[in-house]
This record gives structure tokens, C-alpha cells and sequence, in this order.
């Protein structure tokens, strides 16, 4: 357990360590550790697997490999010495520490990319995030724009103006389309600053 490798009145190492813990269990795949030790295992069905358990002196396959659970992690059990866990667990069931432990399991997800995967949902999350602000500041621009105009209506600069914001949502469909996004917020950023500008002079005349 990682509290043995920590004073109970470390709370801040043990939060990081647990954190860890988290972050290395979502990514590894048992089967990629079971390989990094080269220990046999046999399939049988749906996922599972069974070989001979070498966390005690076992003859005949008593430990069970699941790859497909519901909670979205590998995990194992052993019907002889009833120990268990996630493919974590079981990197620290054959090391000696904490630390060791650590260290293997991010060679095993670095030799098989699990480490660039993570680096991959990292940047499809800013991405996400990045869309969802796109989206929202063209949405309040539009509003800012179609308030102008009801200003405007009945007064010579409509005309010219309708046309202009036209042309502005012409470029802003680009940048959707293209999926630009920081250029999309970027550009909203400066069509906001510009009507601000353009809606005070016209107040003073």
C-alpha cells in the first residue's frame, strides 16, 4: 500500500501519490504488464484470461484476467490467495516499493505510446475547450450585431452596415468550417472591440 511508504500525517505526498495512482490505473493495460514480466496467460472468452498466479506458490492457473469491465479497467483476482486489483495494484504486488512501482509501470506506458495517447486526449480536450469558447463568442457578437442594427434601422448607414456584418459572418463561417478556432476568437475578439468603437461615435453624433 502506498500509505507505507508515507507518514499518515503527509497529506500533500499522499493526495500526489493517490493521484498518481489514478493517472497510471486509467492507462495501463494489464496485458501490456503481464508481457513487461513475461508471465504467461492463456485466453478463454468475453475478455478473460487465466494463468498461474505469481504472487503465491501456485501450480495450477487460479488468477483471472478481465480486459472488459464495465467500470472501464483491467483487473485481476486470484481465487487462491483472494488478492486483487487493477493493473496498478498488480505492478505493485511484484515490486518492492512505491517508487519501483512507479517507475515500471511508466516504462511499460511509455514503450507501448500509452504516454503519447495521453498527450493526444490532452490536446483533443483544449481543442473541445477552444470550440466551446469559438461558439460562445460568436453567438454574443451576433447578438451585439443584430442589437446595431435595430439601432440603425430608418437611417442612411443601414444599408452599409447590414453589409459589413455580412461580410463579417462570411469569415466567420470560414473559420467554423476550417475549425480555426483560436484565429475564430482571436478574430471575434477584434469585431467586438471595433463595434464598441463604432456604436460610441455614432452615440456622439
Amino acid at each position: 500500500m502506498v500509505e507505507e511508504e508515507f507518514e499518515y500525517n503527509d497529506v500533500p505526498k499522499l493526495v500526489e501519490a493517490r493521484g498518481k495512482i489514478r493517472s497510471l490505473s486509467k492507462r495501463l493495460r494489464i496485458l501490456d504488464v503481464l508481457e513487461y514480466y513475461e508471465l504467461p496467460y492463456e485466453e478463454k472468452s468475453g475478455g478473460r484470461y487465466m494463468m498461474v498466479c505469481p504472487l503465491h506458490n501456485d501450480h495450477s492457473p487460479s488468477m483471472n484476467i478481465f480486459t472488459e469491465n464495465d467500470s472501464g479497467k483491467d483487473s485481476w483476482c486470484c481465487f487462491v490467495c483472494n488478492d486483487n486489483g487493477d493493473a496498478f495494484r498488480f505492478i505493485q504486488r511484484m515490486e518492492s516499493t512505491f517508487t519501483e512501482a512507479v517507475k515500471v509501470a511508466e516504462s511499460i506506458l511509455k514503450k507501448t505510446g500509452a504516454v503519447s495517447n495521453s498527450g493526444k486526449q490532452r490536446e483533443a480536450l483544449e481543442k473541445q475547450r477552444l470550440a466551446k469558447k469559438a461558439f460562445l463568442l460568436q453567438h454574443r457578437l451576433g447578438i451585439e450585431y443584430r442589437d446595431w442594427l435595430i439601432s440603425l434601422r430608418g437611417k442612411p448607414i443601414y444599408e452599409k452596415a447590414y453589409q459589413k456584418v455580412y461580410e463579417i459572418y462570411k469569415q466567420i463561417e470560414e473559420y467554423l468550417e476550417e475549425e480555426q478556432w483560436e484565429k475564430l476568437i482571436k478574430y471575434v475578439h477584434n469585431k467586438q472591440e471595433k463595434l464598441q468603437e463604432v456604436r460610441s461615435s455614432t452615440n456622439k453624433k
